[in-house]
């Protein structure tokens, strides 16, 4: 066995101790997919990109060269309302609402933590229907899971 197995097998039976597990956060970071950053401009100026949205710029660029005036600011109010913030609030919504937890065994007892908290050595109990929390090895069990998400496979694949 390597280091990291053999540091997983002894951390079987006890987890991590809290300040282990607050160390390693602080030298890992979280578990979690950081958001890109983007300049406010740029965030905005993509809002105005997309096929619904060209078809409703191109729809307020006939007007001025017709002299209809009064469609083109129909267009222009269609345009600002439906590619506003709208979208990137709902993103946000439910992105808030989808928090993952997992249940990890820390300082000897089986904590329920949020996932973006579970660092490298954690020992997590998953059982039929759990997600999967982060990149694990199975330790001890066997698991059949449905990973069509990523591999496409229609069936579920037994893992020991």
């Amino acid at each position: 066995m390597d280091g990291d197995r053999e540091d997983d097998v002894k951390n079987a039976s006890d987890g991590l101790s809290a300040e282990e597990a607050r160390r390693r956060l602080a030298a890992h970071g979280a578990n979690a997919i950081p958001e890109p950053r983007t300049h406010p401009l740029l965030g905005f100026a993509r809002k105005f990109s997309g096929l619904s949205a060209w078809m409703i710029e191109l729809i307020a660029v006939i007007p001025p060269i017709l002299q209809k005036w009064p469609d083109f600011w129909i267009a222009l109010g269609l345009l600002l309302v439906f590619q506003g913030p709208r979208a990137s609030a709902a993103v946000t919504a439910l992105r808030e609402r989808l928090q993952v937890s997992a249940r990890a065994l820390r300082d000897r007892t089986w904590q329920v933590i949020p996932a973006q908290d579970l660092v490298p050595g954690d020992v997590v109990r998953l059982r039929g229907g759990y997600f999967v929390p982060a990149d694990s090895r199975v330790l001890q069990g066997d698991l059949r899971i449905d990973q069509s998400a990523l591999t496409g496979e229609s069936t579920e694949v037994v893992k020991s």
